[in-house]
């Protein structure tokens, strides 16, 4: 194959890859679950060990980025799928501590 083809296949590649996989999504949702997280920080309580932490942890560490990213933001952003499967992971684990253990109360 010469120097052309390849290039020319690279870049078919690379753009099915990105038309395929980079799927925007709404941003509002984003930046209410970073807002809730920082309600939660400020709050002061001496449930250290209250399974909402774990899943506090996992909503903070979903990375993601508006798109088109803008000087003042977008409507849209990726999410970063690893931080979403985290979180995933976490929110079920929560239910599961809630439902389990009546002392915590319904959230």
């Amino acid at each position: 194959m010469d120097f052309e083809k390849c290039v020319a296949a690279l870049v078919s590649a690379a753009e099915s890859v990105v038309d395929q996989c980079l799927v925007p999504v709404p941003a509002m949702p984003l930046m209410q679950m970073g807002e809730a997280v920082a309600g939660m920080e400020s709050v002061e309580t001496a449930n250290d060990d209250h399974p909402i932490w774990a899943l506090m942890a996992a909503c903070d560490d979903v990375s993601w980025s508006f798109y088109p990213e803008t000087e003042y933001g977008s409507p849209q952003a990726i999410v970063y799928p690893y931080g979403i499967q985290e979180l995933a992971e976490a929110l079920a684990t929560y239910r599961q501590a809630i439902a389990e253990a009546d002392h915590w109360g319904a959230a």
